[in-house]
């Protein structure tokens, strides 16, 4: 048997590195609409997906992952499901979410990375759509 040398070992590395990545990437994204845990609500409520619960009263509960920082997060969202569902404003009340990946901010991972806002370049696609996987993978919440 002949004793393996070092560049048959880094070319076997690169090589089965290369396959996962490969194989990795492939993946189509995780779904956004379910989490791993039910949403803890009350008993008589009822969860449409990971982001919506209704009540029997007519109550609606939105799961709001981001930080209310003056930007109006909690106050445009609530008036998007309230306008859907047709029910008033007041109906509607901001739940945060539990941990969970569907909640992930992968935006902020694509938007700060080093590259100009309007740079289209394949190194710049690329590398923005590395971290949104690496983003989803890791089930990033800020």
């Amino acid at each position: 048997m002949r004793k393996p040398t070092r560049r048959s070992f880094l070319l076997a590395g690169l090589a089965a590195g290369g396959a996962l990545l490969i194989g990795w990437g492939a993946q189509p994204p995780r779904q956004r609409l379910h989490p791993s845990r039910p949403l803890a609500l009350a008993a008589d409520e009822v969860a449409l997906n990971g982001w919506v619960a209704l009540a029997p009263d007519g109550a609606v509960s939105v799961v709001v992952p981001r930080s209310e920082m003056g930007q109006g997060v909690h106050t445009a969202l609530p008036m998007l499901v309230a306008e859907e569902l047709d029910v008033g404003l007041d109906a509607v009340r901001v739940i945060a979410p539990p941990i969970d990946k569907i909640y992930a901010n992968v935006t902020v991972l694509r938007e700060n990375l080093p590259f100009h806002p309007d740079d289209a370049g394949r190194t710049a696609q690329g590398a923005q759509w590395l971290m949104a996987k690496i983003g989803r993978e890791l089930g990033i919440m800020f």
